[in-house]
């Protein structure tokens, strides 16, 4: 009776292995084929970026990076792998992913994994929907603080990307970063994340040079640090260019169709709300800065405009709400602050003049 369990046991027992064998063979083979999968979607996102950044030469850009990747040309050399519709460009690719436990269970035919990605440089920067964009390469992205932070629109960081909010950070749009999302657990985003993805400063030299000429013609060209604002209300029009610092400190409303640059610093001190938007919904109203854009409300600010800060951060370090309708972009973007930071996309109003003309690659899906 005794040998006739013992051997009852050993069957159970093989079983058992058998079973603990192919459930782990699958599991194995699961990880190996989503891991695949994520390496081709990188691939075939940065192709797309490559190839909208290099209009001129779309094709050969999106190739160079497929090769960089090790994606072999002959699960990209069909007819349509490549493809441009309006400004949009589309890489598809696709690699047989070869299991590894799963034809010892009789599964020998190896799954075709196909991975695409649409990229698209028709609109000028900062039509190209981002409205947070970090440029350094060191310093994280910020989006913490007390309450919860809300971005609506497109976020990008040539760095990590820390979620460090007590309240949450929630955002509707696609994330792009060349890093890790620190905190991943406090924030949620809806759209797709993508790492492995540089895209450089944009450039605004220029732009800010011809800024200074129309000054020196409207007379709106001041040497030294200046102050706007008041108790009531700016209303400022052309280019203003300021060789040194600016501080708005208006607890009122400055409604400007126009722009400020500051070869320094700019200080919002502002309680009440700065910038405006046009006749089609799009903002015209425009802040650069030479050096660091710094928020310093203790009360709730609402800015209508696009914020620009190349050589230093744009920091939301405050006691007071900042809601931002338009754009940040910056070396460094540090919204950690007291309250419940919003930054709404919008693109540049169609009558609004000071904007540069440049384009910038961006992901469409």
């Amino acid at each position: 009776m005794i040998r006739k369990e013992d051997g009852q046991s050993l069957v159970f027992v093989a079983l058992l292995v058998v079973l603990l064998f192919g459930f782990s063979a699958v599991g194995v083979d699961i990880g190996a084929e989503v891991t695949h999968g994520v390496q081709l979607q990188k691939a075939a996102t940065a192709a797309a970026l490559a190839a909208a950044s290099n209009s001129s030469n779309a094709q050969s850009a999106a190739e160079a990076v497929l090769q960089a990747n090790n994606i072999s040309q002959a699960d990209y050399d069909t007819d349509n792998w490549f493809t441009i519709n309006g400004g949009k460009y589309t890489v598809s690719i696709s690699e047989p992913h070869h299991f590894f436990f799963a034809p010892v269970l009789g599964f020998k035919t190896p799954l075709a994994l196909t991975r695409s990605a649409t990229a698209d440089s028709s609109g000028y920067y900062p039509l190209s929907g981002y409205a947070i964009f970090n440029g350094s390469t060191t310093q994280a992205l910020q989006l913490g603080g007390c309450g919860v932070v809300t971005v609506n629109g497109n976020v990008h960081s040539n760095s990590d990307i820390d979620f460090g909010s007590t309240g949450g950070v929630n955002i509707t749009g696609n994330v792009t970063l060349d890093g890790n999302i620190v905190n991943a657990t406090d924030g949620n985003i809806t759209g797709t994340t993508i790492n492995n993805s540089y895209i450089s400063l944009p450039d605004y030299s220029s732009f800010l040079a011809g800024l200074k000429t129309e000054a020196n013609n409207n007379k709106t060209y001041y040497s030294g640090d200046q102050t706007f604002g008041g108790d009531g209300s700016d209303v400022l029009t052309g280019p203003i260019y300021v060789d040194g610092s600016v501080t708005l400190e208006n607890n009122g409303s400055i409604q400007q169709n126009t722009c400020i640059y500051a070869s320094g610093g700019i200080t919002i001190e502002s309680n009440g709300s700065i910038g405006t938007t046009g006749s089609d919904g799009g903002v015209s109203f425009a802040l650069y800065s030479g050096g660091n854009i710094t928020f310093e409300n203790n009360g709730a600010l609402t800015m209508e405009g696009f914020i620009y800060a190349p050589n230093g951060s744009v920091d939301s370090t405050n006691n007071g709400a900042v809601s931002v309708y338009g754009a940040i972009v910056g070396q460094n973007v540090n919204l950690d602050n007291h309250g419940s930071p919003i930054v709404q996309y919008l693109p540049f109003d169609s009558g609004f003049q000071y904007y540069p003309q440049t384009q910038i690659a961006h992901l469409v899906e």
